[in-house]
């Protein structure tokens, strides 16, 4: 395609009368007849045979079938594999576009995350942004965020009580997850051994069961005490 371009472009410059124009690549012939190709490098192809005034035919002929002109072009580009240096630019495809602008959308959305003066929670146990990770559970979103059931939490916005059903310390997701007698039994029986931090545990599938078990009850105790 960029050869066929740069023979047009050479006969829009020297303002050739009749330019024969051959190539072996078929669907390169095909795409610049096509009405429906938005590619800029064969958008630019056909505005500059536009703009020519003389003759230019494209042809087509079938690879390494003996047409010296074809060999001679193969040849040429064989040896231009050869250089140390690449001496020619060709224009972004719409992938390489899509996948600077996903990079470049990460990034500011980092910077934003980094300087964020909320989701002090959520930072505990994911620094780094990612848009793969979506959690749509309504239990381990209340520990990941240490909104919903916890008393600090209810505290905070509704001015009840801090302190855990335990009696031993304040509700935080930490205590009440790792810490709380009430869920003991629940932690010996889900949790990985030798984890020591919410995050370890949302790593694990058999712990986030256990976890979402322990909110759940947490907010049957909730209804009964409102009941």
């Amino acid at each position: 395609m960029v050869t066929i371009r740069e023979a047009v472009n050479y006969c829009k410059r020297r303002q050739l009368a009749k330019v024969n124009i051959i190539s072996d690549s078929r669907s390169a012939l095909v795409s610049i007849e096509s009405l429906e190709e938005k590619r800029k490098c064969i958008l630019d192809i056909k505005n500059s045979l536009h703009d020519i005034n003389s003759n230019v035919f494209l042809w087509w002929t079938k690879s390494h079938a003996g047409n010296k002109g074809n060999e001679r072009a193969n040849y040429f580009a064989k040896k231009a594999t050869e250089k140390q240096e690449i001496d020619f630019y060709f224009c972004e495809t719409k992938q390489q576009r899509k996948t600077e602008v996903k990079k470049n959308i990460r990034q500011n959305w980092q910077i934003l995350w980094d300087h964020s003066s909320k989701g002090k929670q959520v930072k505990k146990l994911f620094d780094k942004v990612d848009e793969k990770r979506v959690l749509g559970d309504f239990y381990l979103n209340q520990i990941i965020t240490g909104h919903g059931a916890f008393k600090t939490y209810q505290n905070r916005f509704f001015g009840k009580s801090p302190w855990c059903f335990c009696g031993k310390d304040e509700g935080t997701v930490e205590h009440t997850i790792l810490k709380c007698d009430a869920w003991q039994n629940i932690r010996d029986t889900y949790f990985k051994k030798n984890s020591s931090s919410i995050k370890e545990l949302l790593q694990d599938r058999q712990s986030r069961k256990g976890m979402k078990l322990i909110v759940k009850n947490i907010l049957t105790q909730e209804m009964e005490i409102v009941i």
